[in-house]
């Protein structure tokens, strides 16, 4: 999976662009006004990042969300802010429908310095004052659900059937509702701010090391096959993985076989030790041990927990 620096050009006369898929991320249209769209291949299937900030809408669909060092399951409605260059993508989005908002945010804006250019246009208010919080944790990827998540979806929609004036306006008080809601409607995704914007020299050694793991991670993983992946030496690749997945590497793997585990748990009827070797793990106890640390509870008791709702 390579992590790809995306890059987003902007309609000379929006300061943002609103975009939508209808069937996976890959297939994307930019709406430009309600009578104007244009089609272009997305990234979001891709491991990648970009200085512009995004608020994406899973309307409808569920897979494997990756934010910063977060991986973990989503559903519809889900609602994630995406600061710059935060590494994000999200996997198996097929037969799902959503929305994304992309725009700017100047330098002193992501210092918390300045409200100067929230969109691109000049808007120094006192009262986009309010915005500076969601700005900070925008670094790590937050997800918003409830009433917050049904809010941001209708103003989207409602975006997408307007423009000018109107959209911005629209936009504002998406930017509203996220930096008001209740504490209990989001949630922090990444243990740790992330900005890949001055990395540089490793990311394609780290690409071809993430890229080898989401490939094979039903099947042992040494750390020395790895190693000879990412043409490192073990110091280095253990420093410059971290640097770049927020993560130690067992501790990525790990997270990433958990994730299928869950949902085999959930959609399956194959047996906890079925479960547990078909997903790379080669000790019951072990898979039981680092289950639980990650999930508070054993496998049986989340399948269990999974039927009831």
């Amino acid at each position: 999976m390579d992590l790809q620096r995306e890059a987003i050009h902007l309609d000379a006369r929006q300061s943002f662009r609103l975009l939508r898929w209808k069937d996976n991320v890959r297939d994307v249209e930019s709406i430009l006004s309600p009578r104007r769209r244009v089609k272009f291949q997305g990234s979001g299937e891709r491991w990648h990042y970009h200085p512009e900030m995004e608020i994406t809408i899973t309307q409808h669909g569920n897979g494997t969300r990756f934010v910063g060092d977060h991986i973990g399951p989503f559903d519809s409605l889900d609602v994630v802010l995406i600061g710059p260059n935060v590494p994000h993508f999200w996997k198996g989005l097929h037969g799902s429908a959503g929305y994304a908002v992309q725009w700017n945010l100047s330098p002193g804006q992501r210092q918390a310095q300045s409200m100067a250019t929230t969109t691109g246009l000049a808007l120094s208010l006192p009262e986009m004052e309010e915005l500076k919080p969601l700005w900070k944790l925008s670094a790590h990827g937050i997800r918003f659900s409830g009433q917050t998540a049904e809010k941001a979806l209708s103003l989207a929609e409602e975006m997408s059937r307007e423009e000018g004036m109107v959209r911005l306006h629209l936009l504002l008080q998406l930017f509203t509702t996220l930096a008001r809601a209740p504490r209990r409607e989001w949630q922090r995704l990444s243990q740790r701010p992330f900005d890949l914007s001055g990395l540089h020299a490793h990311q394609p050694a780290i690409e071809r090391a993430i890229r080898h793991i989401l490939d094979h991670f039903r099947e042992p993983l040494p750390l020395s096959d790895v190693l000879k992946v990412a043409g490192m030496s073990k110091a280095t690749f253990a420093r410059q993985f971290r640097k770049h997945a927020g993560t130690p590497f067992s501790a990525f793997v790990n997270r990433v076989r958990l994730d299928s585990a869950c949902r085999e748990l959930v959609a399956g009827s194959a047996t906890v030790g079925e479960i547990a070797f078909g997903n790379g793990f080669n000790s019951l106890s072990y898979f039981n041990r680092v289950f639980r640390s990650a999930m508070k509870c054993n496998p049986k008791d989340y399948r269990k927990k999974a039927m009831r709702r």
